[in-house]
């Protein structure tokens, strides 16, 4: 090759950077950036709602401009909130993982590295749903 891109974890990007090193091809490294997301008061809701939700579901969220995190304006809260619980449902369904437009996550350790920051985050789930057993 004559140019590797990358975008991914740290753990792979080694492995990508020695391969490529073996070659001396020329590499560029995304690894585990955060994006937040900010929505501020004057936001439309309903629009910062879709655009967050696509730019998180594009490529199951691993791309480099995926929001890892949403920062809101305390008086835009409860309607971000029904907002994306709306867009949601209006992309993928009420199950989402029936739904063909939903990706899939590509191994059972980041389904299950995903179910257990979910289980131990201490939130609330917001959106129905139910993820079926494996990736």
């Amino acid at each position: 090759w004559d140019f590797i891109y990358f975008t991914g974890s740290p753990r792979v990007g080694r492995i990508v950077a020695k391969a490529a090193a073996e070659h001396l091809t020329p590499t560029a490294l995304e690894l585990g950036g955060k994006a937040p997301a900010v929505v501020l008061s004057s936001a439309d809701v309903g629009e910062a709602a879709r655009r967050i939700v696509n730019a998180k579901a594009l490529n199951v969220g691993q791309t480099c401009i995926a929001p890892d995190y949403v920062l809101v304006d305390r008086s835009q809260h409860t309607a971000l909130v029904a907002a994306l619980t709306a867009e949601m449902r209006a992309m993928f369904g009420d199950e989402p993982h029936a739904s063909p437009d939903l990706g899939r996550m590509c191994t059972v350790g980041h389904f299950d590295r995903m179910a257990k920051l979910l289980a131990e985050s201490g939130g609330t789930q917001r959106r129905g749903g139910s993820a079926p057993p494996g990736p």
